[in-house]
This record gives structure tokens, sequence and C-alpha cells, in this order.
């Protein structure tokens, strides 16, 4: 069984040789593209103006969701606002 698994693991390593050799020297670091796009929309988000806007949003979300309009927009068949969460 051991024979089995060094085989498997020299397999393993010849593979990611490999794979390593047949990639080009000038490519050192690939970043993940949905990083790098919450990184850039986390930076435009702290801009003042993106952030009032944001505020007034949120203040209207808050007010969509009160009994009162929330009832009203329920008989015209409307969805109810989102408020903000952590994990959207």
């Amino acid at each position: 069984m051991g024979g089995e698994e060094d085989a498997a693991t020299e397999h393993e390593q010849e593979l990611m040789d490999e794979i390593e050799n047949a990639m080009p020297d000038t490519i050192s670091h690939v970043r993940c593209g949905v990083h790098t796009l919450q990184l850039a929309i986390q930076d435009g988000l702290k801009h003042p103006l993106a952030a009032g806007m944001i505020g007034k949003i949120r203040n209207l979300a808050v007010e969509l969701r009160t009994p009162k309009i929330a009832e009203k927009m329920k008989k015209a068949g409307l969805r109810m606002a989102v408020l903000d969460q952590e994990t959207r």
C-alpha cells in the first residue's frame, strides 16, 4: 500500500513540475478578478459623494418599510424595500 501512495505522490509532483515549467516566467502572480473588483468598489464607496448618496438611499429604504407605506406598496403589487445587510 505504501508503494502505491509513493507512486501517486511522485506522479502528482511530476504533474506540478510540468505545470510550473509550462508557465511563462513573466507571470509571477495572478490576482482574483472578483476580489480586485470588490476592493475597487469598496474604495469607490468611501468617496464623499457616494457615501452621501448611499445614506439617502438607506433612509429611503427605511421609510418605505414603515407599516403605512409598506401596506400601500403591497396593495400596488410592489415588493418590499430591502434594508442594508453586511452580507449583500
